[in-house]
């Protein structure tokens, strides 16, 4: 496991607790975070491989019981972009709970450019293959401005999980022959030239979100991709371990209590 990951989550929390005049305290079992009204603790599960997140009434200057709030899987080969994702989900779920409208972005969107290609003879990473993905898909523009502006720096696990998969899985619902081609032969050629990062993107965050719980899909999906053994059976792999991941998150899930 990362070993900076606890770090990694809780700085994105920091302009947060600052601007809510938490402070950090030390108990028996680690660290928590305290204001005047509420307290928080971020602990790892070893067992289960998961980051929790617990919210408490302060009152008095005394911390009442804490109650799980958030909860997010965090696995051996997850990296530093996963551990700032799970940072960026948990300071949205606490400004829900202390009730806090989200701030405007931090910067506006007509300040943000566009990823570039990559250069000459180098190696495509993440830049250069959002900037493929928004040549063919322009629609999404603003939503790759938004995740800047929102988080400071491009959250591409986010941004291809919630806007790429859907769209995939919408175009194979409605069996759009000539942008499923389009968008397959793109992502087949990314695939082969780009980095191991842009690989894991393709195969978990685009194809693997997009069907893992529909067979019919991933029948669909692998005729587009015809030709490509190798990635297709990369992606029965990953499907499956994406069903484990999302059984495992939902089991979680149904044991949160929310004050």
């Amino acid at each position: 496991m990362l070993e900076n990951s606890y770090k990694i989550i809780t700085d994105e929390l920091k302009p947060l607790f600052d601007e809510q005049g938490f402070k950090s305290e030390s108990v028996d079992d680690g660290e928590i975070y305290k204001s005047g009204k509420k307290a928080v603790k971020i602990r790892f599960d070893d067992n289960k491989k998961m980051y929790r997140m617990y919210v408490a009434d302060v009152t008095d200057g005394n911390v009442g019981e804490f109650v799980e709030l958030s909860t997010w899987l965090f696995e051996d080969e997850s990296n530093e972009n996963d551990a700032r994702s799970i940072g960026a989900d948990f300071k949205d779920t606490l400004e829900e709970v202390l009730g806090i409208k989200k701030a405007a972005f931090n910067a506006h969107r007509s300040q943000i450019d566009l990823p570039s290609k990559a250069a000459p003879g180098a190696t495509p990473g993440i830049g250069a293959f959002t900037q493929r993905f928004l040549t063919i898909c322009p629609q999404f523009k603003d939503d790759y401005k938004d995740n800047v502006a929102q988080y400071g720096d491009f959250l591409y696990y986010d941004f291809y999980c919630r806007i790429a998969a859907p769209h995939l899985r919408e175009l194979l619902k409605r069996n759009d022959k000539k942008q499923l081609t389009k968008f397959c032969k793109m992502i087949s050629e990314m695939y082969i030239d780009g980095d191991s990062e842009v690989d894991r993107v393709i195969v978990c965050c685009i194809l693997g979100e997009a069907v893992y719980d529909d067979e019919e899909l991933l029948s669909r999906l692998e005729e587009y991709l015809e030709g490509e053994d190798y990635l297709k059976h990369i992606l029965k792999i990953t499907v499956s371990l994406i069903k484990k991941d999302k059984s495992k998150s939902a089991k979680a899930k149904g044991a949160v209590k929310v004050k």
